[in-house]
């Protein structure tokens, strides 16, 4: 299938037009692997450059397969001075079900 060179940029101005338009009128769920540095991530990019930490929260998955203190993490996602990606409505973890059955059978 043929895309055209530019298409992530183009998915990129589409959301960030839209995000714009509704900003008045929405809350934003913002969904990250946990695995990797949510800072660094597009959607966090996104938030910061819209200015639309006050409208959202979050979702980190597969935090199970990570080795941290998952209490750590929610307190950190909901203190603005903490560095981590703030979100006024604060960050969920969720784990794998499937994962957690096969740690618990060994």
């Amino acid at each position: 299938v043929d895309e055209p060179q530019n298409l992530p940029q183009k998915i990129e101005s589409l959301v960030k037009f839209y995000i714009e338009m509704y900003k008045q009128n929405s809350i934003y769920l913002i969904v990250s692997d946990s695995r990797w540095p949510i800072n660094q991530s597009l959607a966090m990019r996104m938030v910061n450059d819209c200015c639309i930490n006050e409208k959202c929260f979050g979702v980190l998955t597969k935090t199970d397969l990570n080795n941290f203190d998952q209490e750590e993490i929610i307190k950190l996602g909901t203190s603005k001075d903490s560095g981590y990606s703030y979100l006024r409505h604060g960050w969920t973890l969720t784990t794998s079900k499937y994962n957690h059955n096969i740690n618990n059978n060994n």
